[in-house]
């Protein structure tokens, strides 16, 4: 279809020269172009001609209008596009990583680390539903991953297949692997199937499976409970304070955990549809789950917070003690696992605690 090094003109007047093609799909192929003008790398996808090329073009357009990286920097959306009479395609930004279906094929995140790219990747999600758009082909091929420092940060990098008001319907229906059991029926009967919000919880949840459970749901029910009692990649995490500091064959995460994970799959995978976890759900379970790994101020070794801990589990330095501090007097409050007794008279006779922080 495009041969390496010819020049192509997008509808704004910008001259790319392709480079190397990066991969093919269902719709077209993809090739790194760089921008004359500016010498910046780019992407171009061409779609294959066997689709009507009106609406093709009528999509691309309206994507471009939606300006869904203005929402979220991390969704690569397209921001020009390539009719030509030989071709009919777009361009967007090139992002260097490798995709999760590289991480699934060879995982190199632990859990601290797997679970802060499933709150990147669902918020990407919640982000394009927030538009009242279905992203319509949520698959691992479709999400970058990219090292920054200690963290990841996850780009959505193809969002040809949405499916929104006003714009002509996509000609895919999306992965097979990733697909609801509504779309794979009306496919089965050679009926209409168009991707929904909907269905995209089911494909996230699918995805989010894989990156946590480190196993595709269609798994049978018995290897799925084998998977969830088995220790779980966790890199450097203390879980408890007895632990040892060598935990390279994983753990057993404690059950609160799982007890939130295993009640949000079972509900994604439900046939009834509108009781599946929305984006948004599943960023305030990832968040809350997040939200108990600490690092040490001292050594800098993560750990999960709970009760049992006084003391860090790797250098055992105790940890600082919660207190209140009144800011007018800078008087502490200390707080204890015994109940404290706080009076009008610790609050320097203040009648509410307005003024008052907890640090």
């Amino acid at each position: 279809m495009i041969e390496n090094q010819s020049i192509l003109q997008t509808d704004s007047g910008r001259k790319l020269r392709i480079e190397d093609q990066i991969g093919s799909g269902g719709q077209g192929i993809v090739a790194q172009a760089t921008d004359l003008g500016s010498g910046k790398t780019g992407v171009i996808k061409i779609f294959k001609p066997q689709f009507d090329r009106d609406a093709v073009v009528q999509r691309i357009r309206f994507l471009i209008d939606l300006k869904l990286g203005s929402r979220c920097s991390a969704l690569v959306a397209p921001t020009d596009s390539i009719t030509t009479p030989d071709h009919v395609g777009h361009y967007s930004s090139y992002i260097p990583g490798h995709t999760l279906f590289d991480e699934f094929a060879d995982p190199r995140l632990d859990f601290s680390q797997g679970l802060q790219v499933a709150l990147c990747l669902a918020r990407l999600v919640e982000a394009v539903h927030s538009a009242g758009i279905a992203y319509g082909d949520i698959n691992p091929g479709n999400f970058l991953l990219v090292k920054k420092g200690d963290h990841f940060e996850v780009y959505a990098i193809d969002l040809d297949n949405y499916v929104a008001t006003g714009a002509p319907p996509p000609f895919m229906v999306g992965h097979p692997e990733y697909m609801s059991p509504e779309l794979r029926q009306g496919m089965e009967l050679n009926q209409s199937a168009l991707p929904t919000i909907q269905s995209d919880r089911f494909a996230l949840a699918v995805v989010l499976h894989e990156l946590l459970l480190h196993c595709h749901p269609g798994l049978a029910k018995e290897i799925r409970k084998k998977v969830l009692n088995k220790p779980w990649p966790t890199g450097s995490m203390i879980l408890h304070a007895s632990a040892e500091i060598d935990q390279s064959k994983g753990i057993i995460l404690p059950t609160y955990w799982t007890r939130t994970f295993v009640l949000s799959f079972v509900e994604a995978f439900l046939i009834t549809c509108q009781e599946r976890p929305s984006a948004t759900q599943w960023v305030v379970a990832l968040s809350s789950a997040l939200g108990r790994i600490d690092l040490c101020d001292v050594c800098g070794y993560p750990s999960i917070i709970d009760a049992s801990k006084t003391d860090c589990p790797v250098d055992r330095h105790a940890y600082p003690a919660l207190k209140f501090v009144v800011r007018s007097t800078n008087r502490t409050i200390p707080i204890s696992k015994e109940p404290v007794a706080v009076g009008r008279d610790d609050l320097v006779g203040l009648p509410t605690s307005v003024g008052t922080t907890l640090q």
